[in-house]
């Protein structure tokens, strides 16, 4: 059996049971909802002193703003004028110093069981441990990032995964390969939303570059230009097209990067949505400030998108009619149909 504590950051209320199933998207536990600051530079973006933004601003405080509305405005000449706009939904704390200071709503943070099997424990108030009879490979290094999708396992050129190889055709996979040192099949792998990557080593650089790409990928070798074992690789083969879970590794739990593939496998939601998801599908959505509404995807942007409580998801925007267009992140989306 393999086991994997999936704890919110701080706490709220637990959704399961000890003893009970899980599939990979059920949720295990919901924080609070909370509020957190967002500080809008005026004076930079007005190009001006800060003594001299009070002379432009738009709003006051405690003010309700909606994205898009405009802070300030500086007319420069007859037909140009100068703007800062907020960027997100808040309210206006306060203005100092040439900045204005919006409190920011957030939605309540979620924790998924990501693989599925039965909770093993329950954590109180922080979440559960989750076991499944699997397969397992732990990394050396991973990124903080985690990623759900089919195996596909490939043969580098000369052992390096190229960019050449990278495609739509990975999108939504787990991908193993040898090793990697090209910054473009990494930037490749991002754009076309590969769930993963599994290699022996990379070099230091591009451990960073997966991190602020939002890209999961778990080096069995850590750092350096050393292949995958190849008793690690050739045992890989026999779960092609098989359902995995990558996880990411976590400091603060200490624990490490993970690759979980369950042996009885059975249809997961989390893996097939990437296959599913595109411009006219109905979808229904299933956490967040919107749970429950139903809606149809608008746009499948290409790469992972930067969220406000600043994480890089894969996700979809979904047109929800008079609640308008929200980016919607794929684990928490259940499809229904397609528009006729």
């Amino acid at each position: 059996m393999v086991s994997r504590p999936r704890l919110l950051r701080g706490e709220g209320c637990v959704l399961v049971r000890e003893g009970q199933a899980v599939e990979a998207d059920t949720p295990l536990a919901r924080g609070e909802p909370h509020e957190a600051p967002r500080v809008l530079d005026v004076a930079a973006g007005l190009g001006c002193s800060p003594s001299r933004v009070a002379g432009y601003l738009r709003v006051r405080v405690g003010d309700c703003l909606a994205e898009g509305d405009i802070v300030a405005e500086r007319r420069r000449w007859a037909f140009w004028r100068q703007q800062v706009v907020s960027p997100i939904a808040g309210q206006v704390r306060s203005v100092r110093d040439g900045r204005v200071m919006l409190r920011v709503a957030q939605p309540p943070e979620e924790i998924v069981a990501g693989m599925p099997g039965v909770v093993q424990c329950v954590h109180e108030r922080r979440g559960a441990t989750v076991a499944v009879t699997a397969a397992h490979l732990r990394g050396v290094w991973g990124s903080a990032h985690e990623g759900t999708g089919s195996i596909v396992v490939i043969e580098g050129a000369d052992g390096w995964l190229e960019a050449s190889q990278v495609g739509l055709r990975l999108r939504g996979a787990i991908v193993v390969a040898p090793r990697v040192r090209d910054a473009q099949a990494i930037r490749r792998a991002a754009a076309c939303l590969v769930s993963g990557l599994v290699v022996g080593a990379l070099p230091a650089h591009l451990a960073i570059l997966c991190e602020e790409l939002g890209l999961a990928l778990l080096a069995t070798e850590g750092f350096g230009d050393a292949a995958i074992s190849d008793v690690i690789y050739q045992g890989l083969r026999p779960f092609q097209q098989k359902g995995g879970v990558l996880f990411g590794a976590d400091a603060a739990l200490g624990l490490p990067a993970e690759l979980v593939i369950p042996l009885a496998q059975s249809p997961q939601r989390a893996m097939v949505r990437y296959r599913e998801a595109s411009v006219g599908t109905v979808v229904q959505l299933t956490a967040g400030p919107h749970r429950g509404a139903v809606g149809v995807i608008s746009e499948v942007p290409e790469g992972r998108v930067r969220t406000a409580l600043g994480d890089w998801v894969s996700g979809v925007y979904v047109r929800l009619g008079r609640g308008g267009r929200v980016f919607v992140a794929m684990t928490n989306l259940q499809v229904l149909t397609r528009e006729p």
